[in-house]
């Protein structure tokens, strides 16, 4: 028989750490480490170390239960596992040439259906709507006319009042109903040669006629 100790742990795989770590055994406290141990073909049980703030939530867990004579193995699978991953100067710079890449082809986009638009701020209108992380059109790929929209955001907020209207309380789609034929004259500017419809907004129900009300018998 093996006089390997045996890894106490719950249906769940977990070992509660508060109740003493048996004889020949360690606690090994970190991330994600259940996979490390996986990987390496460490045996393990996931540690609780306290009790759950809210019971949805389940209890508070640290790092891996191991045989001590594992623990070796596990740091250096944790180093090389640490040396793969790229550093935060990677990603940085992984994200800017992403971000130059997708601005690149955003920009020939917007050039193509836009020729007469200043490079300047074609530049920006692309560099804007293509920032990583920001959510706005240039990175949805559901959106099949991206270039459209985001020239059309651009002229609404750097060549109307849009901006100064939104500021004094106007709704959101009276506004843009107040400055749609600004924004068409300036889109039909930079691209003369393709019809690009700018859609109205939806005037508000506040300014709608109220319906009179039947007199009382």
């Amino acid at each position: 028989m093996s006089d390997r100790p045996p890894i106490p742990a719950d249906t769940d795989g977990r070992y509660d750490v508060r109740k003493g770590i048996p004889s020949g055994l360690t606690h090994f406290p970190g991330l994600r480490l259940t996979v490390t141990c996986r990987a390496l073909g460490i045996e393990c049980a996931a540690a609780i170390i306290g009790d759950a703030k809210r019971a949805k939530f389940g209890p508070k867990m640290d790092g891996v239960v191991i045989r001590i004579e594992d623990q070796a193995r596990l740091e250096e699978g944790i180093q090389k596992r640490d040396a793969a991953r790229p550093s935060d100067a990677q990603k940085a710079v992984r994200k800017e040439n992403q971000q130059a890449s997708d601005t690149a082809a955003f920009l020939a986009e917007i050039r193509e259906q836009f020729p007469l638009m200043p490079e300047d701020e074609a530049v920006t209108c692309a560099a804007k709507a293509t920032e990583i992380g920001s959510g706005r059109v240039g990175r949805s790929s559901s959106v099949t006319d991206a270039a459209r929209r985001a020239v059309i955001a651009h002229v609404r907020h750097c060549h109307t009042p849009y901006d100064r209207l939104l500021e004094d309380k106007v709704p959101r789609d009276d506004a843009r109903a107040q400055i749609l034929q600004q924004v068409q004259s300036k889109i039909n500017q930079w691209s003369p040669h393709t019809r690009v419809v700018v859609k109205p907004g939806r005037p508000s129900r506040r300014n709608k006629r109220p319906t009179q009300s039947r007199a009382a018998v």
